[in-house]
């Protein structure tokens, strides 16, 4: 099992957000903690983007997923974290 320090050092790396935390004599726990913000959507929604779209806009479903994949990618590597699983 790893020390506490470990796991603090561990969590607050990966946060993106304040967080809160509740430390006992044996435990520590993280109450409540924001998810990573990798979903925007003012970035992931067709209504929001500049533009006229149509049902037959089918690309546009491919450019969001592409953004989406972007912000994905960053964050893992802004973290230093591999983008695959090896």
């Amino acid at each position: 099992m790893p020390s506490s320090s470990h796991s603090v050092k561990s969590r607050v790396r990966r946060a993106s957000s304040p967080i809160t935390i509740r430390v006992a004599r044996t435990s520590l726990d993280v109450p409540a903690r924001p998810p990573k913000e990798l979903y925007s959507a003012d970035e992931s929604s067709m209504d929001t983007l500049d533009m006229k779209w149509t049902l037959q806009h089918t690309s546009g479903f491919i450019t969001i997923q592409a953004i989406r994949i972007e912000k994905y990618a960053a964050r893992k590597i802004k973290d230093g974290e591999p983008l695959a699983r090896v």
